[in-house]
């Protein structure tokens, strides 16, 4: 979780919903620690969680997203088969498999 002393311009915000009860704000949390190539093939090594007045905020370090950005966009600019593939398989994907990994 974050504390009010934390510098938050060296990061992104990657997620802000309102959430009701605290364990959902505890599952949103671990999330960001699962492993599943199916459900996050890319995810962010280092999340500072914040949740207040009933909203939750997850950040992300602004390198890692920036990384994560330029990776991201030079497949797309290259058209790397690949990636597209996979990125469309994903997409079409029933998302049922979701539920499975969560419960």
């Amino acid at each position: 979780m974050i504390f009010s002393h934390s510098d938050l311009a060296k990061y992104k915000l990657i997620n802000h919903r309102n959430v009701n009860k605290l364990i959902d704000v505890e599952f949103l949390h671990d999330l960001y620690n699962q492993v599943s190539l199916e459900v996050n093939p890319v995810r962010f090594r280092h999340v500072i969680s914040n949740y207040k007045h009933g909203v939750y905020k997850a950040y992300a370090p602004l390198d890692e997203w920036n990384f994560l950005r330029k990776y991201v966009g030079q497949k797309f600019l290259m058209r790397d088969y690949d990636f597209l593939y996979e990125l469309e398989k994903y997409i079409q994907k029933p998302k049922n498999n979701l539920e499975t990994f969560i419960y």
